[in-house]
């Protein structure tokens, strides 16, 4: 995988006219599998020491990049492929230092069907869930 650091900055305005950027930089691109390992991500938070970037293909895997070794590691995933993972967001202020809270969508499972005139109401299973990855 690609080492690419964080340490420049993604974006410089100029300073005399601060609608104009005068540097940008592409951290990861994830149009392409071979740059960083994932597509079309969109989710993903940062801590002080990782960026964690939710996929919701490929079996809804989340990646870690890791500021100080500059690596992308993958860290979860969900294990049936009907289901994916959607959202993620630090949660290091209420539970401690690498926990994230993530949820999972199961595809498929309804916990209620009912019929609202001609509309069929589903209401799908799923699980909120409180995810620790220790930080170095």
């Amino acid at each position: 995988m690609e080492k690419i650091s964080l340490r420049p900055k993604l974006l410089e305005f100029n300073q005399d006219d601060p609608a104009r950027v005068t540097h940008f930089l592409v951290f990861a691109d994830g149009d392409d599998l071979s740059t960083v390992g994932f597509l079309n991500s969109d989710n993903l938070d940062i801590s002080s020491n990782s960026l964690m970037v939710q996929n919701d293909r490929s079996n809804a895997r989340i990646w870690r990049y890791d500021h100080d070794t500059r690596v992308w590691k993958v860290v979860a995933t969900v294990n049936d492929r009907r289901e994916e993972s959607s959202g993620i967001v630090g949660a290091s202020k209420w539970f401690g230092d690498g926990t994230w809270l993530l949820d999972v969508r199961a595809r498929g499972r309804y916990e209620s069907r009912r019929l609202k005139g001609a509309l069929l109401l589903k209401r799908e299973a799923g699980q909120l869930l409180l995810m620790n990855i220790p930080e170095p």
